[in-house]
């Protein structure tokens, strides 16, 4: 038996209801066509979700938007949260090792506090005039132009091991750079984001400004406003759970979506899931498999009579004895619109096969003797939660773009697939990078109509 039609009119579908799929989609319907949204899980939003326990709102993931609102991704977030009540504080961070805390942006007053040798080798790097870059620049090598090996070895190295299991050198630095892609996603820069406004005197100031002193902002609800906001503006079909995926594709076409046990017929594709997965629901095998590294998030609430502000947005713990790598702190957000008698803590730990295997329980234990020991927290434990953030940061190895030749082929084979977002075009992306990845998306769908 065939399966039934889903919907007559052939619709522009787009796959994963995370920031980027939920842009596409609604700036899609903006161009005045229809649009169908399918979500693998039972809810959208991807990492861009938030929920409460014990009146502490935790974020899946530390989040933060910094973007300059002349830019494009600025002036979208600023319009879509522009009835939201927001925060705004300055970014600080810290890389804990056990012996000091190295705190960051780096101030001239920080900088004096540092180590003499470690203190002159930034000196030099900052000093010393930049030389070539080599083809494939690494991790280690961008950051030890800028601060020398010395700062590179006692703060960097230890955290990136810790975080993604592998070294520096064996990460692409576009990684750290978070550099920008289109959606064509293969070196193609005939289709650039616009730029949204000159820049002008006052605009290279406040830039500069932003360097020194970076402020990000945050909505009162959580950063799952952002999420919130996008599914009120879209009106089209919506299938959360949804399940595995068919394609379907005649000649350079993709014709439509077997969804559910029904057929959806596709005018375009936008698919911002993992690549892998389209490769699979179009019966094949991925021609070149992209890494990434899966995340345990442990939020934890903790009963405590302590009001003291949290200096930093998060820190990294370099200790490798310690079960986490980063640890997130939302009163450094709410402040006093925080609980007076709850605090509660975002534990990130790297979902090794040692990680896998410790039940729940035994996991939770484990980061509340090694947050007691390293002085993060102080009480005692209310509630806590697992939730693991699959492709939560993708590898991208020197040489990642050569091999994204091979794992975005097929956009040679269809014309009407796009490819977008932190999953599906394969980049670094945070907040503001993923809006633009959805415009992107919606811009390229409106060429594909477009074209004769």
């Amino acid at each position: 038996m065939s399966a039934s039609t889903l919907d007559d009119r052939f619709v522009d579908v787009v796959v994963g209801a995370g920031i980027t799929g939920l842009t596409s989609a609604v700036e899609i319907e903006r161009q005045g066509r229809g649009a169908a949204l399918l979500e693998s899980s039972g809810q959208t939003g991807g990492l861009c979700r938030s929920f409460i326990m014990d009146g502490v709102i935790f974020d899946i993931g530390p989040h933060m938007l910094m973007t300059r609102l002349r830019e494009r991704s600025g002036i979208y977030l600023a319009d879509l949260l522009r009835s939201e009540r927001m925060y705004r504080r300055r970014y600080r961070f810290a890389v804990i090792d056990g012996r000091r805390i190295w705190r960051f942006p780096l101030t001239s007053v920080e900088l004096m506090r540092y180590p003499s040798r470690v203190k002159w080798d930034i000196l030099k790097s900052l000093l010393r005039k930049a030389g070539g870059n080599p083809a494939d620049p690494s991790v280690e090598h961008c950051i030890t132009r800028r601060t020398g090996t010395r700062h590179y070895a006692a703060v960097f190295e230890p955290i990136i091991r810790k975080k993604l299991g592998i070294r520096g050198s064996e990460l692409h630095a576009d990684w750290l750079q978070r550099e920008a892609k289109n959606i064509y996603s293969r070196e193609d820069k005939s289709f650039p984001a616009p730029s949204t406004a000159k820049r002008t005197p006052a605009a290279a100031a406040g830039d500069l400004l932003h360097e020194m002193r970076p402020m990000y902002r945050y909505p009162e609800k959580g950063i799952c406003t952002v999420t919130d906001r996008l599914r009120d503006r879209f009106h089209g079909r919506l299938v959360t759970g949804c399940g595995d995926l068919r394609i379907i594709a005649s000649g350079r076409k993709i014709t439509g979506v077997h969804v559910q046990g029904s057929v959806l017929r596709a005018a375009s594709l936008v698919w911002t899931a993992p690549v892998a997965d389209f490769y699979r629901s179009l019966g094949e095998t991925c021609p070149s498999p992209a890494d990434s590294v899966t995340t345990r998030m442990v939020f934890i609430t903790f009963r405590t009579s302590s009001r003291r502000r949290r200096p930093y947005l998060y820190s990294y713990h370099a200790d490798p004895s310690t079960v986490f790598h980063r640890v997130s702190y939302p009163r450094s957000i709410f402040r006093d619109d925080s609980p007076s008698d709850v605090e509660g803590f975002c534990f990130e730990i790297r979902l090794s096969e040692r990680i896998g295997a410790l039940p729940e329980g035994s996991l939770v234990d484990l980061t509340v003797s090694d947050a007691l020991r390293e002085g993060v927290v102080s009480g005692s434990v209310l509630s806590a939660t697992v939730v693991d953030v699959r492709h939560a940061s993708p590898l991208l190895p020197p040489g990642y773009r050569k091999a994204e030749q091979t794992l975005f082929s097929a956009l040679d084979r269809f014309d009407n697939l796009v490819f977008a977002g932190r999953q599906g075009n394969h980049c670094n992306s945070m907040l503001p990078d993923s809006l633009e990845q959805g415009i992107l998306a919606a811009e390229r769908v409106g060429c594909i109509h477009a074209a004769p």
